[in-house]
């Protein structure tokens, strides 16, 4: 989802470790759907068994390993140098890690009944890597016959295109749509310097389509722009567009043009940057000195 000024996206120690290789599919998967593919065959691997559970067998998350809600960069060099992630090449393969600092601690158990895998380490957390990709957090659950998977507390998303934060990750990976909520703030980053931030209550992805929708509490900034509405719809096609609805406020951040719009609907034109008022709505101009 790239286009326009700024890409267009408005966005933004030791563990137990194993690696999978993607299973092969009709179609590229994408690395969410890959991930939640691979996760039964990790812990199948690991040694855990139906009706059971899956013990840390190395202690030691501050050894390595990035905690949620850090930078997960050190984290992964770290564990490459001191703990087992170096024996998992994150490029070919889907490197899942669970660090806990007790190596006698229940880190993941398997309901036979509802089909329900959930890992939670108690003091640690769960991290998944592949190909330039992290993402960590403080449990995860996963129902393989509903094919959906939710990451929960101190969600963290690390891509070289963006960095995204929220209190939990709903995934279902055979439709490929994801749902973050709570507190979501997703980066937009371009050469490793932030473009473009989101801050909402929820954002929801759909790969049909290629759309983006965030609600409650939107907030958009980049260099040129603050924008306020209760929801945001990015689409890919026909054209790259965001629309925002609801109590919308646009303010430029231009030091020689200084204006705010009020009003109920506003949208943008990623790649001819050009934007659109709908409906009835307020103009307030700062006279320039």
């Amino acid at each position: 989802m790239t286009g326009g000024r700024q890409s267009g996206v408005p966005y933004g120690g030791r563990g137990r470790e194993t690696g999978v290789a993607p299973a092969g599919a009709r179609r590229p998967l994408g690395f969410w759907a890959a991930v939640a593919l691979a996760l039964l065959l990790a812990w199948a691997g690991a040694g855990a068994v139906p009706g059971g559970a899956v013990k840390a067998q190395e202690a030691g998350a501050a050894a390595g390993g990035a905690a949620p809600g850090g930078s997960a960069d050190g984290g992964a060099a770290a564990a490459g140098e001191g703990g087992t992630a170096g024996d998992c090449d994150a490029e070919t393969m889907i490197c899942i890690e669970v660090f806990e600092d007790d190596p006698d601690a229940v880190t993941a158990r398997w309901d036979g009944a509802a089909r329900v895998w959930v890992v939670e380490p108690p003091t640690g957390h769960v991290r998944v890597r592949h190909k330039g990709d992290t993402v960590t957090s403080r449990r995860l659950q996963l129902r393989e016959e509903e094919e959906y998977a939710r990451l929960e507390e101190d969600v963290l998303v690390v891509r070289e295109d963006l960095e995204g934060r929220s209190l939990a990750l709903d995934l279902w990976w055979e439709r490929e749509e994801y749902l973050f909520t709570g507190d979501v703030e997703v980066v937009q980053l371009e050469e490793g310097k932030p473009t473009r931030t989101l801050w909402a209550d929820q954002v929801r992805y759909f790969s049909e389509g290629d759309r983006v929708i965030a609600t409650g509490n939107v907030r958009m900034e980049d260099d040129r722009y603050r924008v306020w509405a209760q929801e945001m719809t990015y689409q890919k096609e026909p054209r790259e567009t965001m629309t925002f609805t609801g109590r919308v406020r646009v303010q430029s951040l231009e030091p020689d043009s200084e204006w705010t719009i009020s009003g109920e609907r506003f949208e943008y034109d990623v790649d001819e940057e050009q934007g659109r008022i709908i409906g009835p709505h307020r103009i307030e101009v700062t006279p320039q000195d």
